[in-house]
């Protein structure tokens, strides 16, 4: 070391070699040699001026060899402990444009941040520096912002993305650095999210429409896209579309409006443009608003487009499972047959998340359209998830089942999907007494069916087979009570027509006779008649081994339909007579005086 020269600000470059002593075999204190190499290259530095920002560029050039040849030899910690230790020969205030090239060093390297230094600084200064160098130099200080610790303050930041905003907003076409202006404010937004409301500004003004059509126009699709991205960072597509301001200070919008149509509509076809969109969305963790954008957008456009490519992304891995789960009704309605198989493919790899996020009542908010799906494209991955709901209705108690008949629609379609498509034998435990009581409710015309009567049908077909003749003999017996109406009768065969196929009126005939048969009789209605239609030779054989009292009650019911005169009525009399095989209606006797008066009027 001895032998060496000062060394001289402005020469650092030609120093480079001399990092080979540090990696030398031999060196059996790599860290000592470099210790002294640094401090002999620190040790010729200029006064005031004289040091300018470019000898702090190439110092830290030189000094960055050196580390890449301790690399090898040092820990992660040592390391930093040796940077730590640098020492500066003169005072912060004569040091600021020095040290804001050594700033400028660190954005290219990959070993070294500037807050790695714990030397003394002038920080207004750096701050002033960084600010005035953002606009010829963005790509620097994008890296500089983006540093885990970055050497600027937040009020620097902020000036930063000012500067940058009014370059955009006077500048027609900078498009030196148009795309590098766009990756600056996405770096600004990281580290001060109060950044998006100066990118919203530019928004709302047509800024960015501006410069997005430009880079259109020039073929840079890459460009366009980022200022597109930005543009969708803190404003709607609804937004985007009920504010375009025309003109702007740099010339009329109304191509660069027309434009950004086409470029979000269903005939936007750019691979590259859709990619860069993509990419962005996956690494500024937006897949999730993108997804609640992709449901509102109501065809293929540019939300639907890059959703699915991001969603897909390897590195998409910060998004809420729970919320594209609950979404997924509106994008299926959007995204075609292709599309929605590879979505369901994607939240399968994540089922066992969407599990402890849908724990007990919550497990019924997975959509059951998407099980649907998942059933009908054959994408695997969901049975766990079905068996999620299936022990779910098994642990439920009577109260609960009575919530569930009382219009669930939501538990009701779940119920369904699982008895239809998985073979799920209902337990009869806790849901019989809040079957039997919805049963009757309907019968008494006390319960209403508010939503479709086919999540309903099945319940009592469905139940363990075991139980099922149980059921039907305690429906018998809970009739016994139950004041039937005819509007109740005519819902019940309709609504629960299969279970009331299988009921046996050989057995206790008289009572469902008196609660089933006579008030489907009277209600004259379709499914009164499919059912007695159907029913047919049971009922007949069961009616003739019925007490009289029951015979003389149908025989009344149905002479009731035909004293009523109405041609519809009487045809149904006719039908029912023929179908209990009762004689026909004995014809009223003819009255003497109408006949005299009859023959009196004969010439």
């Amino acid at each position: 070391m001895e032998d060496l020269r000062q060394a001289e600000p402005g020469k650092f470059d030609s120093y480079q070699g001399l990092a080979h002593f540090i990696g030398e075999p031999s060196n059996d204190n790599p860290k000592e040699t470099a210790r002294l190499l640094t401090k002999w290259s620190t040790s010729n530095f200029p006064s005031g001026d004289d040091l300018k920002q470019q000898h702090g560029t190439e110092w830290f050039e030189l000094f960055d060899v050196f580390v890449e040849e301790l690399n090898t030899r040092l820990t992660k910690a040592e390391l930093q402990e040796f940077v730590a230790a640098v020492e500066f020969p003169k005072p912060p205030k004569q040091m600021t444009e020095f040290m804001l090239g050594v700033l400028l060093g660190t954005a290219d390297s990959e070993l070294i941040e500037f807050s790695d230094f714990k030397a003394d600084v002038d920080q207004p200064g750096l701050d002033k520096g960084a600010v005035n160098l953002s606009v010829k130099l963005p790509g620097a200080i994008t890296r500089i912002v983006s540093a885990k610790s970055p050497a600027i303050t937040i009020d620097a930041t902020k000036q930063i993305g000012e500067a940058i905003a009014q370059e955009l907003r006077t500048k027609p076409d900078p498009s030196l650095y148009l795309e590098r202006y766009a990756e600056l404010l996405l770096a600004l937004r990281d580290k001060y999210p109060e950044t998006d409301g100066l990118i919203g500004s530019l928004c709302d003004d047509g800024t960015l429409a501006w410069h997005r059509h430009q880079a259109e126009q020039k073929g840079k699709s890459k460009t366009a896209a980022l200022y597109h991205f930005l543009m969708t960072l803190t404003r709607t597509s609804e937004q985007i579309r009920s504010n375009r301001p025309n003109p702007h200070e740099m010339g009329d919008l109304a191509a660069a409006w027309a434009s950004l149509d086409k470029a979000s509509g269903e005939l936007a076809t750019d691979e590259e443009y859709i990619g860069c969109i993509s990419k962005r969305v996956v690494t500024t963790g937006l897949i999730t608003r993108w997804a609640e954008e992709t449901s509102r957008e109501g065809n293929s456009g540019i939300y639907t487009k890059t959703f699915l490519t991001a969603l897909m992304s390897d590195d998409a891995v910060t998004f809420d499972i729970e919320k594209i789960v609950q979404l997924y009704p509106s994008l299926a309605d959007i995204l075609s047959d292709n599309d929605r198989k590879k979505l369901l493919s994607r939240l399968a790899d994540s089922a066992g998340e969407i599990i402890d996020q849908h724990r007990d009542v919550k497990i019924l908010l997975i959509p059951v359209s998407l099980l649907h799906d998942a059933k009908d494209f054959e994408v695997g991955g969901w049975n766990p998830i079905s068996e999620e709901i299936r022990k779910y209705f098994s642990n439920l108690d009577e109260s609960s089942w009575k919530n569930v008949l009382n219009n669930d629609e939501v538990a009701l379609g779940h119920l369904a999907f699982q008895v239809q498509e998985n073979g799920f034998d209902i337990p009869v435990s806790s849901l019989r007494p809040a079957l039997l009581s919805f049963l009757t409710g309907v019968l008494e015309g006390e319960v209403s069916v508010k939503v479709s009567e086919k999540l309903f049908s099945h319940v009592p077909m469905e139940i363990a087979p075991a139980s099922r003749q149980r059921v039907r003999d305690d429906f018998v017996t809970s009739l016994e009570e139950c004041v039937v109406t005819s509007q109740g009768a005519q819902d019940f065969f309709r609504i629960f027509h299969d279970f009331a196929m299988t009921l046996d009126f050989s057995k206790s005939t008289d009572r469902l006779f008196e609660k089933l048969v006579l008030p489907l009789i009277e209600s004259r209605s379709d499914s009164a008649r499919g059912f007695l239609q159907a029913q047919a030779k049971d009922l007949s054989k069961a009616l003739s081994k019925s007490s009289s009292q029951t015979k003389d009650q149908v025989v009344n019911a149905i002479s009731a339909l035909e004293d009523s005169g109405e041609m519809m009525a009487v045809d149904w009399a006719a039908k029912l007579r023929t179908q209990f095989q009762l004689p026909a209606p004995k014809s009223p006797p003819t009255d003497p005086i109408s006949a005299d008066s009859e023959d009196e009027a004969k010439p």
